[in-house]
């Protein structure tokens, strides 16, 4: 009996020879109901066991939504970052274009002032305009058309450059818009858990 009275509860004195030695209010089954059985304390640890499982799957769902989440913000991240790139592309190609555009400007500007010092030149010589007037005259409408070409090749090439400085400022504005907006993705990314 008191072999089995160990097996049973957790804490039967070991140290007593027998039953007969304890106390009658040590084996009253009130005492006995204080006592915590081994089959008690197994459900307790399976209890505990339980509750551990549970938190480990809680914790794993929590892990994979995370997870989830920064691949999404990486994706997004990814995906501002080609935007940026292309931004960048085209704000290069506008200052290509109206570098382009300048430089048609200032070849216009150059070409015309030559073509006012050659007229300038042509009226000197009078004399020699007489006896060609007819053709000077023919030539001189000629000039004045291409002149008034120029003029309006010049005035398009000008609203081209304003045009092409506008657009740069507004790639440049979307560019800095974007590289904020990367910056506080990936500021976000940076603090999610590895």
């Amino acid at each position: 009996l008191q072999e089995l009275m160990e097996h049973v509860f957790c804490e039967w004195p070991r140290t007593l020879a027998s039953l007969q030695d304890l106390k009658e209010s040590e084996v009253q089954p009130e005492r006995l109901g204080q006592l915590t059985t081994f089959a008690q304390m197994i459900a307790g640890y399976r209890a505990g066991l339980e509750e551990t499982r549970e938190a480990k799957l809680k914790a794993e769902a929590k892990e994979q939504s995370a997870c989830l989440v920064a691949k999404q913000k990486s994706r997004a991240f990814q995906e501002l970052s080609a935007q940026a790139k292309q931004l960048k592309e085209e704000r290069d190609s506008c200052k290509k274009q109206m570098e382009i555009a300048q430089k048609g400007q200032q070849e216009a500007e150059e070409f015309f002032e030559t073509f006012k010092q050659q007229t300038k030149l042509a009226l000197i010589n009078y004399s020699d305009m007489q006896y060609r007037e007819a053709t000077v005259k023919v030539d001189l409408h000629n000039l004045q058309v291409h002149c008034r070409e120029k003029d309006i090749t010049i005035a398009d090439l000008r609203g081209q450059t304003t045009a092409l400085t506008h657009e740069n400022q507004d790639l440049e504005e979307k560019l800095m818009k974007v590289r904020e907006e990367m910056e506080r993705q990936g500021s976000e990314v940076e603090q999610l858990p590895a």
